[in-house]
């Protein structure tokens, strides 16, 4: 069933054809009911009236049943097709309708086999909430609405599986912060400017989430700047947490070689040629060895430019170089020691040894036109010339001279199979 969640869930982004890529515009953030098309900004989330309603929220509560699910899909659709296209209350409405028909998915399921567990998964704003177990806790846990402590033993609470907002019971109804997961889901780059000036003014002094009114003359209320987005909240909105800004890690960073950074490139050059022999071995699709081993991050072994912020993270710390040779040592175990992997090994043609070589060993060199392996010092020797690649110039160039050689007219006699000599 998460699995079928998570397909679903794709599936706004792709009819919506949302992509927060543009600066904020100010009649965007000063107008709460404004609308959003393909040249609006990630700092507008307007959400419809329609799925504020709680008639709403009771069809996507724990005690709605299946014709009112199937009744609130008809009248989504019908909604999304009256709606302004790629606009922000269309993007809204088809999330929306997604969750209705994982829900229906979900109910459908439990009715045809009554031994499935139905997840009690509570949807406000993109967020699933679920309830968190009563226990005595070992940290203090603050609710991210209300900012008061939460006594998980005398008090229920929600927390969202995707973003890990928790929140009081009786504050889900009225959180107004929307999901991040589904922010960054459907964000296609983040954003690459620091700390993009804005101003309150473009605001309408006014909180960017919350829209509460900073007001300097009664009442002091500090409007907190946020480094990533350049927008001002309040204090209730915004706790003064520090995190990394990607922005300033891509502007200031140092492009100096640096001997770390060159053993984590050489890692994952190698494990992006592990990654072909493993995906192409039954055993290891069996035996579920990528998924094991690197889990969410397989862009770490599908190319070896791209990071995400963590893993920039993690390669000062040094975690990153830790787990990268974990896995590459998890890979090497299996391909030297699987049969299908370990028959798709080289010979090296030069020095005609037995020993099987592999494109990631260390003492190995690949041709850059056939990508044959060889032994690098064998390579050296050998003038870095291929000599698969020279046996094929060959080929050609004898199968090119036996074209253009003249034959004679009694050649052609005796060539042509339809004559008959005598």
């Amino acid at each position: 069933m998460n699995s079928l969640r998570e397909s679903l869930a794709s599936i706004p982004s792709a009819i919506s054809s949302f992509v927060y890529e543009n600066q904020i515009n100010p009649q965007t953030v000063s107008s709460p009911s404004s609308l959003s098309g393909d040249d609006s900004s990630e700092k507008s989330h307007t959400i419809p009236a329609a799925l504020i309603k709680e008639q709403w929220q009771i069809v996507l509560g724990l005690d709605a049943c299946l014709p009112e699910l199937k009744t609130a899909e008809d009248k989504c659709k019908a909604l999304i097709l009256t709606s302004e296209e790629c606009s922000e209350e269309r993007k809204w409405l088809v999330r929306h309708l997604v969750e209705l028909r994982y829900r229906i998915k979900e109910l459908e399921e439990i009715i045809n086999d009554p031994n499935e567990s139905f997840s009690e998964t509570k949807v406000i704003l993109g967020h699933h909430f679920t309830v968190q177990p009563t226990h005595l806790p070992t940290a203090k846990q603050h609710c991210d609405h209300c900012t008061g402590i939460i006594w998980s033993v005398v008090q229920a609470s929600y927390v969202c599986t995707d973003c890990e907002f928790i929140v009081h019971h009786k504050c889900a109804p009225n959180i107004i912060r929307i999901c991040a997961h589904v922010i960054t889901t459907e964000r296609k780059y983040p954003i690459d400017e620091i700390c993009p000036e804005i101003g309150l003014a473009a605001q309408d002094y006014k909180c960017a989430e919350c829209q509460a009114n900073f007001d300097f003359k009664k009442m002091w209320t500090e409007p907190r700047l946020c480094d990533y987005s350049g927008l001002y909240y309040c204090p209730t909105c915004h706790w003064n947490s520090v995190s990394i800004i990607p922005a300033r890690v891509i502007h200031n960073w140092d492009f100096s070689s640096h001997k770390k950074l060159s053993v984590i490139k050489k890692i994952r050059e190698d494990l992006t040629f592990m990654r072909k022999y493993l995906c192409e071995c039954r055993v290891a699709t069996e035996k579920k060895l990528l998924e094991g081993q690197i889990g969410n991050r397989r862009h770490l072994i599908q190319t070896p430019d791209v990071y995400s912020i963590s893993d920039l993270v993690q390669a000062e710390s040094g975690l990153l170089i830790e787990f990268l040779n974990r896995v590459y040592d998890a890979f090497e175990k299996h391909i030297r020691s699987c049969e299908i992997c370990s028959g798709k090994g080289y010979i090296c043609e030069i020095c005609s040894n037995n020993e099987v070589i592999y494109p990631f060993d260390d003492g190995s060199v690949s041709c850059e036109k056939c990508l044959t392996i060889y032994h690098r010092i064998c390579w050296t020797r050998h003038m870095q010339k291929c000599p698969r690649c020279a046996r094929v110039e060959e080929r050609k160039s004898k199968t090119n001279d036996a074209e253009l050689t003249p034959t004679t007219p009694t050649e052609d006699i005796k060539n042509d199979p339809t004559t008959e000599l005598n």
